[in-house]
């Protein structure tokens, strides 16, 4: 029977992962400070403890993914199917980076008109979110291929295309509706807008401004808005079209 090889990698991912797990206690003892009225305590809670434990998720899953390369390179690590593990393993890595990257620009991007900040940080802030859930997906498409569909080829194709399904629909189906106060009416009328994390629909019925000044009528249709223009003020998406 031949020995099995452990990993040179072991070792040093085993002292990465306990820094990690230090970090994150740090960062809930910093969030549950009673003393949050000081001005310092505030700035490390906002930029250190929420930051950090919103990039924990994708950080790990990247970390744990370069570890899996790593092994399989030095062939200390099998797979069951290599085909599925690359696609894995690359989806992983892309979408843990997508995810940091839309936590930073939170605290990085600040937009100016015709920009609205506010909408630019809960919009980076929902695809941050997004992202680092969505990277633990081929995680478990992985974890399913490796212990029951190591011979089932049916089964890694299912784990494929169930795995980007729920990632589309998570980035592209619309989840939340609201209605813009533009319009008048018995029933109320006005602009009905659809939001989905990388674009917004707004089926525009805008009559009056805000204040109830009747606006002038022109042609107005349903219009896509993707990501970052969906980002844009009021004002600037009926400008720039409508």
């Amino acid at each position: 029977m031949e020995e099995k090889r452990i990993s040179k990698y072991q070792k040093p991912f085993r002292i990465v992962f306990a820094v990690y797990g230090v970090l994150i206690l740090a960062c809930l003892v910093v969030m549950t400070v009673a003393s949050v009225d000081e001005p310092w305590w505030v700035l490390i809670w906002m930029f250190g403890g929420i930051a950090a434990l919103q990039a924990v998720v994708p950080v790990l899953a990247a970390t744990v993914e370069v570890k899996h390369l790593l092994q399989l390179r030095e062939g200390t690590r099998e797979v069951a199917d290599k085909a599925f593990d690359r696609f894995a393993s690359i989806l992983t890595i892309v979408l843990a980076v997508l995810a940091i990257v839309s936590m930073a620009g939170q605290y990085w991007v600040d937009p100016a008109y015709p920009w609205s900040a506010t909408d630019m940080f809960g919009k980076l802030q929902k695809l941050s979110l997004a992202f680092g859930v969505l990277s633990l997906l081929p995680f478990a498409g992985g974890w399913i291929v490796k212990k029951i569909g190591r011979n089932q080829k049916w089964l890694r194709v299912c784990a494929v295309c169930l795995t980007v399904c729920i990632t589309l629909a998570v980035l592209l189906i619309p989840n939340q509706k609201t209605r813009y106060n533009d319009g008048g009416g018995i029933p109320a009328r006005g602009s009905e807008r659809y939001e989905a994390l990388l674009y917004e629909i707004i089926v525009w019925d805008r009559t009056h401004e805000f204040d109830g000044t009747p606006v002038e009528q022109v042609e107005q249709r349903t219009r896509v808005y993707v990501f970052p223009f969906d980002c844009y003020e009021y004002k600037a998406k009926w400008d720039m079209k409508h």
